[in-house]
């Protein structure tokens, strides 16, 4: 639809130009036959790119119903091995020092290894919140490769009918702003 958004800018100013005197009326009317048959093709290519969608939406729909049924089994094995890694994680500790014979430590090593063990907590901890970052910028790369090709397809989709030079500045120049705009708006 960005397209069809930016061929109506470019027949208003075309208008705008053929009020001026810049562009005759039958350029302005052959710039608007030809925007209307842009839009038809347009509208057409949204209509079979709908079609289209509709038949991969009912394949996915019949495939994941499917895989709800497999994925909700392999759920309680992995709620079970979940659970069992818990209880390892929570008596890592206690069986590392019983291995060690807490007991028979002096005062000293007690301190070291208690220390050791806080510094092991730390590094896991700091793990697990580098691996979430990492997870959270991959789909903020993610969402800007999206960006990055819906403008790139949208470049190259875009038709310019007929507008001189200074008339295809302002186009663009409109049209990276309103790419600004949207960069803006992730923040």
């Amino acid at each position: 639809m960005g397209i069809v958004v930016s061929l109506y800018d470019q027949l208003e100013i075309k208008l705008q130009g053929t009020r001026n005197g810049k562009y005759t009326q039958s350029e302005l009317l052959a710039t608007r036959d030809d925007m209307q048959n842009e839009i038809m093709r347009q509208l057409e290519s949204l209509q079979n790119e709908i079609e289209d969608a509709i038949k991969v939406t009912d394949g996915v729909y019949d495939l994941s119903k499917r895989l709800r049924g497999i994925l909700t089994k392999e759920v309680g094995a992995a709620e079970n091995k979940k659970n069992e890694l818990q209880l390892a994680k929570s008596s890592w500790g206690a069986k590392l020092r019983g291995a060690i014979q807490w007991d028979a430590l002096s005062d000293l090593q007690r301190e070291t290894v208690q220390r050791d063990l806080d510094l092991m907590e730390s590094a896991l901890l700091i793990v697990d919140t580098t691996k979430r970052g990492l997870n959270e910028l991959t789909m903020s790369l993610d969402a800007f490769f999206e960006a990055v090709t819906y403008a790139k397809k949208k470049n190259t989709g875009a038709i310019y009918m007929g507008l001189d030079v200074e008339d295809l500045l302002k186009s663009y120049h409109e049209d990276l702003e309103e790419a600004r705009r949207k960069i803006a708006g992730w923040n």
